[in-house]
């Protein structure tokens, strides 16, 4: 959704954030080595005179907005996919944040305060998840899935409630309701396992597949997001759940990185262990419970499949974003690794 957010003064950059990770230094290099920069401060002079609100590069959709009589503009950058409508009502919200919390005052213009600047971009993913009113919400989240060939359902819980607040299904019969307490639960089974384990704190992504479907769930903390579909999607899933969820800033750090440790289980045992990072001993209680769960939910939705790969993407209490995968051959053994 949001890929970047600038606040503009004459050209000047007296606020910038950007979904991926980077340093303030990498930020200051971007942004002046780009013709980025200078694209958007054109196009800002011809926003404050009304003459444009919005441009659309190959891959970007650049909104803007007038900050009042600050003189200085707010600029949104969007993946290409989103609507115009969304674009301009996530824009205007967070610049009625920006003002409401006085971030942007006539005392601090030239130079934003530099805590006040921080603790506003780590609000930002937020504000966005918790902004839109159902209907805005519902078309947003049907267009993303719809966009994706080989999704045949796909739909959102809404946490403090319980309750599926959206839902996609093609055909209309393949969603049942049922199906809101089988993702509570094995979401919860998951987190209790990375916490049992010692890995982490929080979930953030599941992905279960076996040789023909994929189901993947992400939690931003508000709603559980579920997408199920055929192998023929595996590569955008993961991409439109976290999406779903306005998590896009955590695409970028569950990719597979350096290998920790690798564990073998068969019947309960623990068969081969190497690596550095190390599992209590009933480890694979939890480890069998997830699979165990993640099969139920297979078999009800596909009536016959167990699952044989499942990714975990977990956060640390440290906010670092980590890495478990579990294989599962025909005889059940469980193949762990952990990144």
């Amino acid at each position: 959704m949001l890929k970047e957010l600038f606040v503009l003064k004459n050209g000047t950059p007296l606020f910038y954030w950007s979904g991926e990770s980077v340093d303030e230094e990498t930020i200051d290099q971007s942004l002046l080595s780009s013709g980025i920069l200078s694209a958007i401060s054109s196009f800002s002079e011809e926003t404050r005179s009304s003459a444009v609100d919005s441009f659309t590069s190959e891959k970007e959709v650049f909104q803007f907005l007038k900050l009042g009589k600050f003189n200085a503009i707010i600029v949104g950058a969007f993946a290409i996919d989103i609507t115009e409508e969304m674009a301009k009502l996530v824009l205007n919200h967070l610049k009625s944040e920006l003002l409401e919390q006085e971030i942007i005052r006539e005392e601090t213009l030239n130079e934003l305060n530099a805590v006040e600047k921080e603790d506003f971009a780590k609000q930002i993913p937020n504000l966005i998840a918790n902004m839109m009113d159902d209907e805005i919400k519902q078309s947003y989240l049907t267009n993303l899935v719809q966009r994706v060939e080989g999704v045949f359902l796909a739909y959102s819980i809404k946490l403090d409630s319980r309750e599926v607040n959206w839902k996609y299904a093609s055909p209309p019969p393949m969603y049942r309701s049922e199906y809101l307490n089988d993702t509570l639960l094995i979401m919860r089974i998951a987190t209790n396992m990375i916490q049992k384990l010692g890995l982490g704190e929080n979930m953030k992504l599941l992905t279960m597949q076996n040789k023909e479907r994929i189901i993947a769930i992400s939690d931003n903390g508000y709603n559980l997001n579920t997408i199920v579909s055929s192998l023929a999607a595996r590569d955008k899933l993961e991409k439109v759940v976290m999406r779903m969820g306005y998590q896009d800033s955590l695409l970028g750090s569950i990719e597979i990185g350096d290998r920790l440790a690798k564990y073998q289980f068969s019947a309960g045992n623990l068969e081969h262990h190497s690596g550095n990072a190390i599992l209590p001993p009933n480890a694979h209680i939890f480890l069998t419970t997830l699979m165990n769960n993640v099969s139920n939910i297979f078999g009800k939705i596909f009536r016959a499949a167990e699952a044989e790969f499942v990714r975990v993407v977990y956060e640390q209490a440290d906010g670092e974003i980590d890495l478990l995968v579990i294989n599962q051959d025909d005889q059940g053994k469980l193949f762990i690794t952990v990144y």
